[in-house]
């Protein structure tokens, strides 16, 4: 039985290894086969969509972490706004939604 797991992103991700770790750990979820993966990027997480110079704004292996767990069949769903200048990679890939009530209530498992 598949089991849908929603991992919730809202935190800016840069100044700290936090927001990398949480990528790093979605990626040991995914290694599971019984798991399907939804990244739900909402608010200023959002920003860990675009152009990012890791090594300047002090952060972890965001890109590549969303770039692997995209391959290994993760869902990419990211909140409704303007102001955001997603990689073009990314914006093939993700699913934009207005309402997160959806989202979390089809999941069997939400991590925030």
């Amino acid at each position: 039985m598949v089991k849908k797991v929603s991992l919730l992103f809202s935190d800016y991700p840069f100044g700290t290894s936090r927001f990398s770790e949480r990528l790093r750990m979605a990626l040991g979820l995914s290694l599971n086969d019984n798991n399907s993966l939804s990244l739900i990027f909402l608010k200023n997480s959002r920003h860990a969509l675009g152009q990012i110079d890791e090594s300047a704004v002090a952060t972890g292996a965001i890109q590549k972490n969303v770039d692997m767990l995209i391959e290994m069949g993760a869902s990419l769903f990211v909140e409704n706004g303007e102001g955001f200048n997603y990689l073009d990679s990314y914006q093939k890939k993700m699913n934009k939604f207005d309402s997160l009530e959806p989202l979390i209530t089809d999941a069997d498992v939400v991590i925030t």
